[in-house]
């Protein structure tokens, strides 16, 4: 049910707030679920809003996020949300747009070694 998932979202946000919490659920299956879950059509908006929010609650949070989310298809879905012509909830969009910017900033500061390194293979 949809509204389980919906509380079960709002909960899981206050675990996010956590830095070694963040690093766990971020390099776990969970944030390839959301991922599919934000990036699906039939989900309702603000089940994806509770989605994107926990998301960037988590890079932001986050202290090392492993090199696997790079290729889940993060940056995709989000760009996707954020270019979606049907897209009409402009609540979707704004917190997709800060949970990508919570990623952007991430990959921004890493150090030159880890972007030069294979625990960097952010490519923008």
């Amino acid at each position: 049910k949809i509204i389980d998932k919906y509380n079960s979202l709002i909960y899981f946000q206050t675990l996010c707030c956590d830095t070694q919490a963040a690093n766990l659920f971020i390099n776990s299956s969970l944030m390839t679920l959301f991922i599919k879950m934000v990036h699906n059509p039939t989900h309702p908006p603000n089940l994806k809003v509770q989605l994107c929010m926990a998301m960037g609650l988590l890079v932001r949070h986050a202290t090392f996020i492993n090199s696997d989310l790079s290729n889940s298809g993060f940056i995709d879905a989000c760009v996707s949300v954020l270019q979606d012509p049907n897209g009409k909830d402009r609540k979707v969009k704004r917190r997709c747009a800060a949970c990508l910017g919570e990623l952007l900033f991430y990959i921004a500061t890493q150090s030159a070694e880890d972007r030069a390194s294979a625990q960097g293979p952010w490519n923008i």
